[in-house]
């Protein structure tokens, strides 16, 4: 059995080195792996080599040529240049509210707002109101002349009920 057993391993081991075919320039083989040894010593560095020189700087180019004038504009009004000076008499629509803090018999203050529209002329509903605006905003002073409805009516309840109280003071007599 040992002799077997030295048989089976001896032929074991030739088939293998003839399997792994270790570089042996057959055409077969891809050579064997094994460790790898140490790095060998580097070589010394060539010597610098030396910088070109600058180039010369080029030529300067040319002015170009001046362009034309334009045209002449047309003449205003009367032959001459028009310069409007009128006011602006366009109408502005102005949404105004008030919010009345003090209320006396003969003045009134309140906080207010005037909001403005626009006014161009595109007629385009999202551009007028993108360019509206708050008008002004501030204190307003009241002043009452005279006498409001509210007062007017009331004084006249105040005569009516008087007439009843005399006309009921009558009925008791």
């Amino acid at each position: 059995m040992k002799k077997l057993a030295l048989i089976i391993a001896l032929v074991m081991s030739v088939a293998t080195l003839a399997k792994a075919n270790c570089g042996n320039d057959n055409g077969n083989g891809n050579g064997c792996s094994g460790g790898s040894g140490t790095d060998g010593v580097n070589g010394i560095n060539g010597t610098n080599g030396i910088n070109g020189t600058n180039g010369s700087n080029g030529s300067n180019g040319s002015n170009g040529s001046n362009g034309s004038n334009g045209a002449t504009g047309t003449n205003g009004t009367n032959g001459k240049d028009s310069v409007s000076t009128a006011p602006n008499r366009s109408v502005t629509a102005v949404l105004d509210t008030a919010v009345r803090l003090y209320d006396g018999k003969y003045v009134q203050v309140q906080a207010f707002n005037a909001y403005g529209f626009a006014t161009d002329n595109t007629h385009d509903a999202k551009t007028e109101f993108d360019a509206s605006h708050n008008f002004t905003y501030g204190m307003r002073l009241v002043f009452k002349i005279g006498s409001s409805y509210e007062e007017r009516l009331l004084a006249k309840q105040a005569r009516d009920i008087k007439a009843l109280e005399a006309a009921l003071s009558r009925l008791q007599d």
